[in-house]
């Protein structure tokens, strides 16, 4: 019953922190799984070798994180919009 309730999430957003020898295994962990290959995965880099990595990685989207708060909020503003509102979804598509 619980199952049946459970709605997967729109998107996993995740902000990369410069940890040595870590990389993205999530993303990659993500794109092996069957309930996780289809998810948006959204990566915020600290660096453009960062960004290139999370798409080679499976990142259906990396860019450049803010270093400013308000730029970080208005980036997840809008990131949450458009994956939630504008793009279409396999399983979330809007009549």
């Amino acid at each position: 019953y619980v199952a049946e309730q459970f709605r997967p999430p729109a998107y996993i957003l995740l902000i990369d922190k410069p940890l040595p020898q870590t990389g993205y295994t999530l993303v990659q962990h993500l794109r092996h799984r069957p309930r996780g290959h289809r998810l948006p995965v959204i990566v915020l880099a600290p660096t453009p070798d960062a960004v290139r990595q999370a798409y080679t990685d499976g990142a259906n989207c990396a860019l450049l994180r803010p270093q400013q708060e308000d730029q970080l909020r208005e980036v997840l503003t809008d990131l949450h919009v458009f994956w939630t509102e504008i793009a279409q979804q396999p399983g979330r598509v809007l009549n």
